[in-house]
């Protein structure tokens, strides 16, 4: 009798037992971002490690001999494009001035070459009046010796006179030559270098040109986003963590020297600071679970340490196990100490309220019931 009383009138809290596995509350793999080579490692499996903490470093050589040139060309064409601005100085000028001074000069003297060729030519022509004058003297001469009018050294003399008179012809005819063939190459030369001469000092006089500047300041801006974005690839040989967690992967310092592609994994970061519990509880018991209901575990691996929690997600799906139709219900844990590890199992016990101890014994039963004869029920 005090049994029944007992049971009618008496209540017991509702537990609901389901098999649990520790989770990892967040895990990621390490990837890169650009290739290169491991030259530096400073972590191994099992460190912890912040977000933010250099985990390695790579080096990309093509990257960096690229850069080195670029920030070449880009520090030549700013001190050009800075010269370009500034305009030419005073001194430069005046050294201009003076080349044009000098070679105004120097196709003055060429010019007076030519005068001095004309002059020959005058000279060459005179001669050639005189030598004509001396063959007619010969010819005469020679007529009057031969009818015995003259004595013989008349003739000799008329002839050494020609003779001269040839020798000296050929000699100014040589001098006219060298003159122009020196003459009108350098004065031709001398010409152009003072036309260039003055033009260039019209150009500094006048400033540079606008589109001139233009040009080159985007040469200068071309080259720095060059630059930028080596820098930003170079950046990322920097491998960072994301999170916070310790480094899961084995033997990752045998990653040293290896060449990473961008995307290939470098290592997995677990967060362990806190861990979620994954409790499979049979579809049949789900009704009486609740977001907010106390959960109390022990871990097969720590049997001597309690575990509480509280249901803080109920899955929208069931899943088949064994055969057996459960849904995940999930409770996240402090794990400070990091004695859960990811893949540790044990015993959940879901605390559903107060019922009556009767109910308790016929709630299964009565469920069955329900579920298994609804269509005969009233």
């Amino acid at each position: 009798m005090a049994a029944i009383l007992v049971a009618v009138a008496g209540h017991w809290e509702l537990k609901i037992p389901a098999e649990f596995k520790i989770v990892a509350r967040n895990e990621l793999a390490v990837r890169t971002e650009t290739e290169g080579i491991i030259v530096e490692l400073l972590v191994h499996e099992g460190s912890r490690v912040m977000k933010g903490d250099v985990l390695a470093r790579l080096r990309d050589f093509d990257k960096q001999q690229k850069i080195s040139e670029l920030a070449g060309e880009l520090q030549a064409k700013q001190s050009e494009l800075a010269l370009l601005r500034a305009g030419a100085r005073a001194e430069e000028l005046d050294r201009k001035q003076k080349l044009v001074e000098t070679k105004r000069v120097e196709l003055s003297n060429a010019r007076r070459n030519q005068e001095q060729r004309n002059q020959l030519a005058q000279s060459l022509e005179r001669k050639r009046s005189e030598f004509q004058l001396d063959e007619q003297t010969l010819k005469r001469t020679t007529e009057l010796v031969d009818n015995g009018l003259v004595p013989r050294t008349d003739l000799e003399k008329a002839q050494t006179a020609v003779k001269v008179r040839e020798r000296e012809i050929g000699e100014v005819e040589a001098a006219i030559r060298v003159v122009s063939e020196t003459s009108d190459r350098e004065s031709d030369l001398k010409a152009r270098e003072l036309a260039e001469a003055e033009s260039e000092l019209t150009l500094m006089k006048a400033g540079n040109r606008p589109e001139q500047i233009r040009q080159v300041e985007a040469d200068v801006e071309r080259l720095a986003k060059q630059v930028a974005i080596l820098d930003q690839e170079l950046g990322k040989t920097e491998i960072r963590a994301p999170i916070d967690g310790i480094v899961a992967t084995p033997f990752v310092e045998r990653k040293l020297n290896q060449h990473l592609d961008p995307g290939d994994e470098l290592c997995r970061i677990v967060d362990m600071g806190r861990v979620i519990v994954e409790m499979q509880v049979p579809e049949k018991e789900l009704a009486d679970v609740r977001p907010g209901n106390p959960v109390f575990m022990k871990a097969r691996s720590l049997p001597s340490l309690d575990l509480e929690g509280r249901v803080d997600f109920i899955a929208p799906v069931a899943q088949s196990v064994n055969g057996q139709q459960m849904v995940v219900v999930r409770s996240e844990l402090q794990n400070d100490d990091l004695l859960l590890k990811p893949d540790m199992t044990g015993v959940a016990k879901i605390y559903c309220g107060d019922r009556r101890i009767l109910d308790l014994m016929t709630r299964r039963m009565i469920r069955w019931i329900r579920t298994e004869f609804w269509d005969l029920l009233p």
